[in-house]
């Protein structure tokens, strides 16, 4: 896992410089040499990751700004059938892996035309079927729309992102 996570890191740095985006890499333990200037920014962890390092008294945040929060989802499991309470398959092993071009995890957009549901909303696929019909969860319920209503935003790279 850490060598994956060296990896990741490498792979965001190299894609940030083709970007032109100055990211600078420090260790953990640089953390404890240098203290986050008192009267500047309110305490909070990821002020205090930004102000890592010989770059930290540099670091401009402005008012409003606020962090990515990226959370691990990942991209499936190995699980072929899934079990009841005494360990004994229930159902059939999923055939299908891509439907029309989605597969579970992608974020898309769906516009709802009509129904109880109707709307435009932004979410993660959590489900899809050969059928064409493919479910979002939604704060407050659970969508179910055929696959003409969706639109793909971004494939499913095994992380979820939200503004906190």
């Amino acid at each position: 896992k850490i060598n994956m996570l060296n990896l990741r890191r490498s792979d965001f740095i190299g894609r940030s410089e083709f970007l032109s985006i100055l990211i600078c890499q420090y260790k953990s333990m640089s953390y404890e040499y240098r203290e986050l200037p008192k009267s500047r920014y309110a305490k909070d962890h990821w002020r205090d990751a930004a102000c890592v390092g010989e770059s930290g008294e540099r670091v401009l945040i402005r008012e409003g700004m606020k962090p990515l929060i990226i959370t691990a989802k990942g991209r499936g499991s190995h699980q072929v059938v899934r079990t009841d309470k005494f360990g004994f398959p229930q159902g059939k092993a999923g055939r299908i892996k891509r439907v029309h071009g989605f597969s579970t995890g992608d974020i898309v957009k769906l516009i709802q035309p009509k129904g109880k549901y109707a709307g435009t909303y932004i979410a993660r696929l959590a489900g899809i079927r050969a059928t064409g019909q493919f479910d979002i969860k939604t704060p407050t319920a659970k969508i179910t729309a055929n696959h003409k209503h969706f639109q793909l935003i971004q494939r499913n790279d095994g992380f979820e992102y939200a503004a906190s």
